[in-house]
């Protein structure tokens, strides 16, 4: 069964550079700050990048100090089973609930680990609902 909780997820956007992630994971560790979830890409010369953090205030202080340009959104943060059909069923009662996904991006293990969980993020037109929708 899948646990759904409302975040915050920042968004935050660098000129692209070799070892622009070790300094933002670097810069964030060294403030005591860890990523939940990340989802991390180049487009056009811009390191673009969108995170959970367990201290949203002190990652986006972190990251403004690195001179990012950021941005706070909501997001929806499912745990659900690792297990085939699992993002369906989860994907269906968002569809389900009229809220379109934007956006997801998960994380879960390989085939080395016992992993029986995945975590998915998703940004939606109503992460309320969305989140209602997997609540009931």
């Amino acid at each position: 069964m899948a646990r759904a909780s409302l975040v915050t997820q920042l968004t935050c956007k660098l000129e692209s550079r070799v070892g622009l992630l070790a300094v933002i994971s670097g810069r964030l560790a060294e403030a005591g700050v860890n990523i939940g979830a990340l989802l991390a890409y180049e487009e056009n010369g811009v390191g673009e990048f969108t995170l959970v953090c367990d201290d949203t205030t002190k990652a986006a202080e972190v990251l403004n100090g690195l001179g990012a340009e950021v941005g706070e959104e909501s997001a929806v943060s499912v745990e659900m089973d690792n297990e085939a059909g699992a993002l369906a069923e989860v994907s269906e009662t968002i569809s389900e609930a009229g809220v379109n996904i934007y956006y997801a991006y998960a994380t879960a293990c390989g085939d080395t680990c016992d992993c029986t969980h995945a975590t998915v993020v998703f940004h939606t037109d109503d992460d309320t609902r969305a989140f209602q929708a997997l609540s009931s």
